[in-house]
């Protein structure tokens, strides 16, 4: 029989996870179950999803994460497949709101170098940030030379729901070149106003 685990806070998101054994079963049959998987290296991909299950159950029983863990989930990050990276992705988001580490550990990704880990590392992009720093953190992305960067960031705004993004998504308008993009901030201004 299963066994689920919970790491619980006030005010935090729950974190939660199956035991070992039914969090192998549910990875591999995600995986070896996946028509898109048949093209690439289905054993290391299922291989580091084991052990990013495997470090995530352990941070939610010992209440800590460790730097080998986050760096185990950087990589994942940065280099993994799709299916991959966005379970990574998903969890260092989690855990930001329980562990400073985490956090930072986004920021990190966040301002790379690397336009593909800051496109993914947007996506983490949350309420354990404060409002100064997500503030910060988005009108540097909407800055970026990288139209899918600003396109990110666009859509990291959304996602938050935040009026404080307001004047510089018009500030952003006002010199935005693709129109993609600008038709993108007047969608995005419009929600916020509403």
């Amino acid at each position: 029989m299963s066994q689920g685990f919970l790491l619980k806070s006030e005010n935090k998101p729950t974190l939660f996870s199956w035991d070992l054994e039914t969090e192998t079963k549910n990875v591999e049959r995600w995986v070896l179950d996946n028509k898109n998987y048949s093209k690439r290296d289905i054993e290391k991909e299922l291989s580091i999803l084991k052990n990013l299950a495997f470090d995530f159950l352990q941070v939610i029983q010992e209440k800590h994460v460790s730097p080998e863990q986050l760096d185990r989930l950087e990589q994942a990050i940065s280099s993994g497949a799709a299916g991959v990276w966005e379970n990574a992705a998903l969890k260092l988001e989690r855990l930001s709101y329980h562990f400073i580490t985490a956090k930072e550990r986004i920021e990190k990704l966040i301002y790379s170098t690397d336009v593909k880990i800051v496109d993914r590392a947007l996506t983490m992009l949350n309420e354990s940030f404060s409002e100064r720093e997500q503030y910060d953190i988005i009108s540097c992305a909407l800055s970026h030379n990288s139209k899918k960067i600003r396109a990110r960031a666009l859509g990291t705004v959304y996602k938050l729901k935040k009026k404080v993004f307001l004047n510089i998504l018009e500030r952003r308008r006002g010199i935005e070149t693709e129109s993609e993009i600008k038709e993108t901030i007047d969608f995005t201004l419009d929600f916020l106003k509403n």
